[in-house]
């Protein structure tokens, strides 16, 4: 099979093929848009300030376990926002997280309807463990907060690296592609993963960097067909 992630979804990838690097022999190619394994140069103001306030801790001290997330499918209240009367506050907030660029791309008059689906929500643990891997700046498992519980869940106190040495395995055709003003999935974040790779392997890689693009402007930008999805498709056809 093929996989297509973006964001998010590269980085459970990634942690997939550190845990189990046989599950490769299942894929014949990845595409990885935005992706994100760490996030130590991450550019992105209002995720600073979450991570010095301790934000999601609070959150989960006070039992508030979902963050942004609809009570249905959708959320109506969120496309609302996105209407011409909200929509500078509304981009104002998307660039502090996601890029300088974001939006320079887009059809407007849709933004209502893309916001009543995005973004669908989060748990609070799992905003807590990007926090800590960002302030640890590396790629480990979940910190429960307590030697007793991490003892439990890993046999030992404090929670582990994830297995990178096993990214030295890694031989599935990939196609990477990034925009270069995204605040969240930054060059220097891609090149630390790469840089765990042989050599030998650069072979099985390719990337895209396309300057004008933030991290959503991957999937929500007007263009993306043409500068982003063309290129996947030729890609998942070759291989």
């Amino acid at each position: 099979m093929c996989i297509r992630d973006s964001s998010q979804g590269t980085t459970q990838f990634f942690a997939k093929m550190t845990e189990d690097p046989s599950f490769s022999e299942n894929i014949q190619a990845f595409v990885g848009l935005g992706p994100v394994f760490l996030i130590s140069n991450q550019g992105s103001s209002i995720i600073k300030d979450i991570k010095y306030a301790h934000i999601a801790d609070v959150l989960d001290k006070l039992h508030l376990h979902g963050l942004l997330r609809p009570r249905g499918e959708y959320n109506p209240l969120l496309g609302l926002a996105c209407l011409k009367k909200y929509r500078v506050f509304v981009l104002t907030i998307l660039k502090l997280v996601c890029g300088e660029a974001t939006g320079k791309y887009w059809d407007y008059n849709i933004l209502p309807i893309v916001c009543s689906h995005e973004p669908g929500g989060s748990s609070v643990k799992n905003v807590m463990h990007w926090m800590q891997n960002y302030q640890k700046e590396g790629f480990y498992y979940f910190d429960y907060g307590t030697e007793a519980v991490n003892l439990k869940h890993y046999n030992q106190t404090t929670p582990p690296s994830y297995p990178t040495s096993n990214l030295k395995q890694w031989t599935t055709p990939t196609l990477f592609i990034s925009g270069k003003q995204d605040y969240l999935a930054t060059q220097e974040d891609l090149k630390a993963f790469l840089d765990l790779l042989p050599e030998e392997q650069e072979k099985y890689i390719e990337t895209k960097l396309i300057d004008d693009y933030s991290h959503i402007d991957l999937v929500w930008a007007q263009n993306a067909a043409e500068w982003v999805f063309k290129d996947v498709v030729e890609f998942l056809e070759k291989h």
